[in-house]
């Protein structure tokens, strides 16, 4: 295992808030939403504080393409979650709906 403060873990961290923010994003679970956003601008900092040294490049590269297909799936939820908002709020007003779905992870 890395030690503490090493750039794997602080990926893995950065990974699992991002896991967080995409379940609160599948569940339009606001108030989780935005306590995972403070969870991960920490666990972001963490990450541009942490250091390489001894490092598993490989492990390392693992690990970031964990947080890659994390971030990506986060995109897709919150594109989705505001297509859902904006044509509910469309219907509200009485305006047409003129929006289709993205596909959501």
């Amino acid at each position: 295992m890395e030690a503490p403060g090493s750039t794997t873990t602080a990926a893995a961290l950065v990974r699992e808030r991002l896991d967080e923010t995409a379940d609160a994003l599948a569940h339009a679970d606001l108030a989780r939403l935005l306590s995972c956003e403070m969870q991960l601008q920490s666990a972001l900092a963490a990450l541009a504080n942490s250091s390489t040294v001894a490092e598993d490049k490989e492990t390392l590269a693992v690990e970031l393409e964990r947080v890659r297909a994390s971030l990506a799936r986060c995109r897709r939820l919150g594109a989705t979650l505001t297509d859902f908002i904006q044509v509910s709020l469309s219907e509200m007003r009485g305006e047409p709906v003129t929006h289709t779905f993205r596909h959501s992870a």
